[in-house]
């Protein structure tokens, strides 16, 4: 038996997660490539996109990472005589796409700087890259990057945000305020004397070059710059305040701005505004002299993370076209609902849901109460959805499973509509027949009510609501509820910047009297998030770090593993225990061991995991990030083909009248599962008649409890045979 315990205890540890896989927005176009097929390329936050236009836009295919791009934040394209395609990207160098099929990549290795992050490219006997580092040459077989200090001081900044060919020589725009300078052709990037520079746009930063003639125009935040006769100009007649995108062809510039498109025709400006509210003009492309298309950011996003995509027509007359993907890459939290699917939220551009088996997205936006700031959300079993907009209450959506809107039913819960505390929604905890809200008060109206509301109603049904709120008041510790967290009996843990304390829900009465900080060992006294074991230890994320109430005592056991900023917590039905914090994602396995993802041993492209979410039945863990959605394959769910083997969850097992012990990984078919204690003694027996049907609560054959211990599991099904090792606690 010992040797057996021994194997089995080595093939209960839970595996690394290998198999990832990357949910991005595609509709925020920074740069547009026309290619000779009559396709057009778009450079998106979320990868490269090749559309077609025949009867209407449509996306023909798409460059990505992981799979066909080293980073999935396209900033630069260029199309060279040889017909290849050249991708920048940030922090993933540059992917070559030959006409022939092949690709090349150039990364650190082949000389591009640390970063990797390349702003602009520009391909003809030499290979010019701007970067964040420097100016990046490369006319031998790898780059020579030139920056402040190599250039003698030539360059005076190393954020080279574009360039262009001149007569006599590569003009370089640059960022931060820094103005433009001229490589002169045919002269050494080391020596000071190679360079012009330009006093006149000292203080000016550069964002696009555009070549016309004997005239090299610029886009800057000074508005539209022109550069002849060794000299930059000001277009004074140029109708923005700033530009943001400049293209010239057979005479007419187009230039884009903040919500507004300019054309000069025959010396004459017209600004077209109406079609583009809200939406950064990144870049143009001349389809023909009547007709553009126009790369859309959205404005409010940080790091441009969001757009609704491309315009293209001409005057006031443009059709409008998003790839279809994620509502945003800078997304907050993450929730599975009962049909399956995962929602997200997004700091600036709405709420989606995306479907595992098609990947199909269905985007809600102008239904909600407001498009930003969608801090939480929160899945009811049955499929609603609660979404928190903050300032503005929180929209109910039943999807039902399917993309159509038409049988959408959607609600929103306010101050003025429903029993809800205020409308500063930070967190949403969802049990059977029960949703509870934290909440802060508004920054502007520090006094208004705040703390905690519960929510128990039939889903979709106001008139059958029944609400309940605690405030400071009532002995919540602050006003400032950042988490809170069901228990499951009824009760839930609330979360403040003063410490924790566990509310019961019917009675209103608050354990412990004090609340539970820093004096009882938790990192800090700011609670960030709090996820509730089945086994009942208490999983408390701080400011600080992670601790741990074992058994839902009142003392906090730190988790030094674990670094930083907590920001979400989740408890899978491996029994591992899953924090993100603002520079990982950590895997805590169920004997202890430790996991840790980030940007350098895994595909993650940010590491800061602002939400989490469990598809129990697929095996799926969500993670919401600024740069998307990632999706881990844990390797097993509970709605398991077979292939898999079997797994027993929760295991170590805190056995109760709520929490059964649950079998996953198998065909849902008949099965033996039998247990027995280290004696070989049999302790309880099993013939369920499906997999889901089973579930055990603890007690053995006689109806007795089964005391704490380790036992073995055997598990029979089609005439194969399992052993596990299990662990029960009392």
């Amino acid at each position: 038996m010992s040797l057996l315990l021994v194997l089995l205890l080595a093939s209960s540890v839970g595996a690394r997660v290998t198999d990832w896989e990357s949910y991005t927005h595609m509709g925020n176009v920074g740069d547009l490539l026309l290619l000779p097929s009559g396709q057009v390329l778009l450079g998106t936050s979320g990868g490269a996109v090749f559309a077609g236009n025949q009867d209407g836009w449509s996306v023909d295919s798409v460059l990505s990472f992981p799979g066909s791009l080293s980073h999935s934040f396209v900033e630069c394209l260029w199309l060279d005589s040889d017909g290849s395609v050249w991708i920048g990207t940030r922090g993933g160098g540059i992917d070559v796409f030959h006409p022939g099929g092949g690709t090349t990549h150039y990364g650190q290795l082949d000389g591009l700087p640390l970063e990797q992050e390349v702003n602009c490219i520009l391909v003809d006997s030499v290979v010019w890259a701007g970067t964040t580092q420097g100016l990046a040459i490369k006319e031998l077989g790898y780059f020579v990057t030139w920056d402040t200090f190599g250039t003698g001081g030539g360059l005076p900044s190393n954020r080279v945000n574009c360039v262009a060919m001149a007569d006599s020589g590569l003009v370089v725009g640059l960022g931060s305020s820094s103005g433009a300078v001229m490589l002169l052709s045919g002269t050494d990037p080391g020596d000071f004397d190679s360079w012009r520079s330009y006093p006149e746009t000292s203080g000016i930063g550069f964002t696009r070059l555009c070549a016309a003639a004997d005239t090299i125009w610029a886009a800057t935040d000074e508005g539209l710059l022109f550069l002849a006769d060794s000299i930059w100009r000001q277009d004074t007649g140029f109708p923005g305040s700033s530009a943001l995108s400049v293209r010239y062809s057979a005479g007419d510039l187009a230039v884009g701005s903040e919500g507004a498109l300019h054309v000069r025709s025959g010396g004459a400006w017209t600004t077209h505004s109406s079609s583009f509210t809200g939406s950064d003009l990144l870049d143009l492309c001349w389809v023909e002299q009547d007709s553009l298309i126009v790369g859309r950011g959205w404005q409010y996003t940080q790091s441009r993370a969001a757009g609704p995509g491309i315009c293209s027509g001409f005057g006031e007359s443009w059709s409008g076209f998003e790839p279809p993907g994620a509502p945003s890459n800078d997304l907050i939290d993450a929730a599975v609902d009962g049909y399956g699917g995962c929602w997200v939220t997004s700091e600036d551009y709405g709420s989606g849901v995306v479907e595992p088996a098609t990947g199909d997205w269905t985007i809600f936006r102008s239904s909600l109460p407001s498009l930003g700031q969608q801090f939480a959300c929160g899945a009811e079993s049955q499929g609603g959805v609660f979404i928190s907009c903050y300032h503005y209450g929180i929209g109910w959506i039943d999807w039902k499973g399917t993309s159509s809107k038409q049988d959408d039913e959607i609600l929103v819960l306010d101050t003025s509509t429903s029993g809800i505390l205020n409308d500063e929604v930070l967190d949403i905890s969802c049990e059977p027949g029960a949703t509870w809200f934290s909440h802060e008060p508004f920054y502007s109206t520090p006094n208004e009510p705040s703390g905690v509301s519960l929510l128990e109603w039939s889903p979709g049904q106001p008139a059958s609501a029944q609400w309940k709120t605690w405030t400071a008041a009532e002995g919540i510790p602050s006003p400032y509820v950042g988490a809170v967290e069901p228990d499951g009996d009824g009760n839930a843990w609330v979360g403040t910047n003063l410490g924790l304390v566990l509310l019961d829900g019917v009675s209103g009465q608050i354990w412990p009297p004090d609340p539970i900080d820093s004096a009882d060992g938790l990192p800090s006294d700011s609670i960030t998030c709090i996820a509730v074991a089945p086994w009942g230890d208490v999983y408390v994320g701080t400011s600080g770090g992670l601790a741990v109430l074992e058994d839902g005592s009142a003392l906090g056991t730190a988790i030094e593993e674990v670094e930083g900023s907590v920001l979400c917590l989740l408890v899978d039905y491996l029994s591992n225990v899953w924090a993100g914090t603002q520079g990982a994602l950590y895997q805590i396995e169920p004997d202890g061991d430790i996991e840790v993802y980030n940007t350098v041993n895994s595909p993650l492209l940010e590491a800061a995991i602002r939400g989490l979410a469990l598809d129990s039945d697929l095996g799926y863990l969500y993670a919401a990030t600024g740069r998307g959605l990632w999706r881990a394959d844990l390797g097993s769910g509970l709605a398991g083909s077979g292939g898999e083997g079997p797994t027993l969850f929760p295991n170590p097992f805190l056995p109760s009248g709520i929490n059964g012990l649950r079998l996953a990984g198998l065909p849902d078919l008949p099965v033996t599962v039998a247990l027995f204690d280290l004696s070989g003694a049999l302790v309880y027996q099993s013939l369920a008649q499906s997999r889901d049907e089973f579930i055990w609560y603890g007690l053995d054959d006689g109806g007795d409890e089964v005391p704490a211990g380790t036992y073995i599991a055997r598990i029979e099904q089609g005439g194969e045979i399992h052993l596990f090792k299990l662990a029960i606690i009392r």
